[in-house]
C-alpha cells in the first residue's frame, strides 16, 4: 500500500460525496449509487485498469498501479458510497417521520405502542395534531411554505444526526489512514 493509493482513494471519496448529490437530486439523473455494485465506482476502475495502467506501464514514467493499491482505492471508495446514495441520505428523512403517518393507517402499530419503543431523540416530535398536519403531511404531499415545513425539535434531530454523520466519516478515515500507515 502507498501513499498514492490513499490519495487517489480520497479523491475518490472527495468525488462521490460531491457529485452523488449533483446527479442525484439536481441533475435527476440514475441514481449514482443505486445498489451494492455502484456503476459509477465499479465503471472507473475498469476504465483504470483497462485504459490508465497500461498507459502508465508503456510511458514507464509513473509506475502502474498494483492489485493492493486497487484494493484500497476501492476500499475508501467503496466505503463512502453507504453515505450520499441509496444507504443513508435518501432514506434518513422518511426513518424519521413516517412512523407517525404509519400510526394513523395501520391499526397494529398504535394498539403495541410502537412509537413510544422508539428511544428519546431519535424520531421527530409531533406532540398534536397542528404539528402531524404541518411536520407528516407537509412530508408525505410537500408544502409551499418553507417556514413552517419542521418543527423546531424535528430540525435539531436532523442537525445533530448530521453533526454525527460527519463526525462518523471522519473517524472512519482516520482509522483508515491509522491502520494503513501501520502496515
Amino acid at each position: 500500500m502507498t501513499i498514492r493509493a490513499v490519495i487517489i482513494g480520497f479523491i475518490g471519496v472527495l468525488l462521490i460525496s460531491s457529485l452523488t448529490f449533483f446527479n442525484d437530486a439536481i441533475m435527476h439523473h440514475t441514481y449514482m449509487i443505486g445498489n451494492n455494485m455502484p456503476i459509477a465506482v465499479y465503471g472507473t476502475l475498469i476504465l483504470i485498469l483497462l485504459i490508465i495502467n497500461p498507459l502508465l506501464k508503456i510511458s514507464k514514467i509513473i509506475k502502474p498501479l498494483k492489485a493492493a493499491e486497487f484494493a484500497v482505492i476501492l476500499g475508501l471508495t467503496l466505503t463512502v458510497c453507504g453515505i450520499p446514495g441509496s444507504g443513508l441520505m435518501r432514506i434518513y428523512s422518511p426513518i424519521t417521520i413516517m412512523p407517525y403517518n404509519e400510526e394513523l393507517i395501520n391499526p397494529g402499530f398504535k394498539d403495541k405502542h410502537i412509537l413510544r419503543m422508539a428511544p428519546e431523540g431519535m424520531l421527530a416530535k409531533v406532540t398534536n395534531d397542528e404539528e402531524h398536519n404541518i411536520v407528516v403531511n407537509g412530508f408525505i404531499q410537500g408544502t409551499a411554505d418553507k417556514k413552517n415545513r419542521y418543527n423546531e425539535s424535528t430540525m435539531e434531530i436532523f442537525k445533530r444526526n448530521n453533526y454525527f454523520l460527519g463526525s462518523t466519516t471522519f473517524v472512519i478515515m482516520d482509522w483508515i489512514v491509522g491502520f494503513i500507515s501501520r502496515s
